[in-house]
């Protein structure tokens, strides 16, 4: 009898660092998730996570980026990026956030997601 209640301790310890081995993993693993919004896109039937990359020195000048600068950030592609330059030819360069949300295709949830990337600084022409 004595053996039998040691062998049900044994496996109750054993159940318990299992499960607090499974919470650690976890916790660890979300350490390394950013905390930024992601993008979810289905491939070959299943739904997967991605993390949009940052533009390579952490911003885009909004008003003098190409089309390939603006494609770097997310959510943003060929359309939008073309929008973004039409809207500033046309109306001047944006000096504040309700001036990028003019452009369809960007609401305040879009904006929200590019927003850290944005640098709003007015180029300058030189001679100036």
């Amino acid at each position: 009898m004595r053996n039998r209640l040691k062998s049900v301790k044994l496996r109750e310890i054993l159940g318990i660092a299992l499960a607090a081995t499974a919470v650690l993993i976890c916790l660890a693993a979300l350490r390394d998730i950013p905390h930024g919004k992601t993008e979810t896109f289905a491939a070959g039937g299943r739904e997967s996570e991605i993390i949009p990359p940052a533009p390579p020195d952490g911003t885009v000048r909004i008003n003098e980026a190409d089309a390939e600068e603006l494609q770097q950030l997310p959510g943003i592609g060929e359309t939008i990026a073309q929008a973004i330059i039409d809207e500033r030819e046309a109306h001047g360069p944006f000096l504040y956030p309700e001036d990028l949300m003019a452009v369809r295709g960007i609401g305040e949830s879009k904006y929200e997601q590019i927003r850290p990337w944005l640098d709003y600084s007015i180029p300058t022409t030189e001679g100036e």
